[in-house]
């Protein structure tokens, strides 16, 4: 190349001298004029005018048919799970399109990063590059679906072994959803604490719940398959609670517990992690139309009694502390110890009897 003007460049062919216009040098815009003379370039003639006296020459189109026999040379090599680099095209609200080379492939918003992503423009630049890899090759090679998140580290790398249900955690509240928080326990590392989990008498509005504030709680559940971490930031049971539940709550026992919820039909109180029983309305001692949810908010610490234990069903119900529990085993319990005292030998035969038929 020798020379320019505002429409092209001149070209030495031999003793010839030719002519490029400046749209035929590049397959986009023609560099600063500069950077080509001196320098030797294949062309193709375009055309010839003016009885041979002009030459118009080409370099564009040789650029293009070298970019097609590489982009059909990269679909042949191309096999999902490669990994490739490229350069941001163009950016869309669903995602990035990356130029590998004459080939055109897509990432999708969701596979840009592990971390959240609202728009690709938010963490992508148009002329960036990037390494990506081929996660799918369809339409004979005319749709390549790529991944950036794929070559980033897992977080779910060894996640089962150190978050056990029942450990505890510390992390930060990454944002409110209509059914819960989502907490960030590491990079790249979410759970979920439901509504049912928060602090009893906690609502949520909440400011010490509002993202960006840490809290801290309990491991619920480890769900690897489905990448989910259930969390609590009430003290959860780490073992079942209803294994000697009928030792340790009988009939008639008096208990300290906690307003867990209202229902139409009672109070649910929390006698313990994983352990939650019933006070109906009936027995709460409050006159007909009176608020529960003022008598009984929720987190309001209660002593009650036990009235009853239904193992197999899981249910405990509840009573106002020193209330008769009326045709309950207390009942009978109360009957055997007067029993005792009045004959000072302990059971009688009926009472033995009908100690042996209760137990049977």
């Amino acid at each position: 190349m020798i020379g320019w003007n505002q429409g092209g460049f001149h070209v030495a062919l031999g003793t010839t001298s030719a002519f490029c216009p400046r749209s035929e040098m590049e397959i986009g815009h023609a560099h600063e004029p500069g950077r080509y003379l001196d320098q030797a370039f294949q062309f193709r003639i375009l055309r010839v005018e003016d009885f041979g006296r002009r030459v118009v020459l080409t370099r564009a189109a040789l650029l293009r048919e070298e970019r097609r026999r590489h982009a059909d040379e990269l679909r042949h090599s191309l096999q999902p799970g490669a990994v490739v680099t490229g350069r941001v095209r163009s950016l869309t609200d669903f995602g990035a399109f990356i130029d590998l080379g004459g080939v055109e492939g897509l990432v999708h918003v969701s596979e840009i990063s592990r971390q959240r992503v609202q728009k690709p423009a938010d963490v992508l630049k148009v002329g960036q590059e990037v390494q990506v890899k081929v996660l799918k090759i369809g339409h004979q090679g005319n749709r390549i679906s790529l991944s950036i998140k794929a070559l980033e580290p897992d977080p779910w790398a060894g996640v089962v072994e150190k978050y056990q249900p029942g450990a505890t955690f510390t992390g930060k509240v990454l944002r409110k959803a209509d059914f819960g928080l989502f907490v960030e326990l590491e990079p790249n590392l979410e759970g979920l604490v439901h509504l049912s989990q928060l602090p009893l008498g906690k609502e949520f509005s909440d400011p010490s719940l509002a993202p960006g504030e840490e809290v801290s709680g309990w491991i619920r559940e480890v769900d690897p398959g489905r990448r989910r971490i259930s969390l609590a930031l009430r003290e959860i049971a780490t073992t079942d609670p209803w294994r000697e539940v009928g030792q340790k709550y009988p009939e008639g026992a008096l208990v300290d517990g906690k307003v867990e919820k209202i229902a139409s039909f009672g109070v649910f109180i929390e006698l313990e992690p994983g352990l939650t029983g019933l006070l109906p309305v009936s027995e709460t001692g409050l006159p007909r139309g009176a608020s529960l949810g003022k008598a009984y908010p929720p987190g309001k610490q209660v002593k009650l009694q036990i009235a009853a234990v239904d193992v197999k069903r899981r249910r405990i119900s509840l009573a106002l502390e020193g209330k008769t529990l009326e045709g309950s085993r207390a009942d009978y319990q109360a009957y055997l110890r007067r029993s005792r005292e009045a004959s000072g030998q302990g059971f009688g035969p009926m009472a033995a009897a009908l100690r042996k038929l209760r137990e049977s």
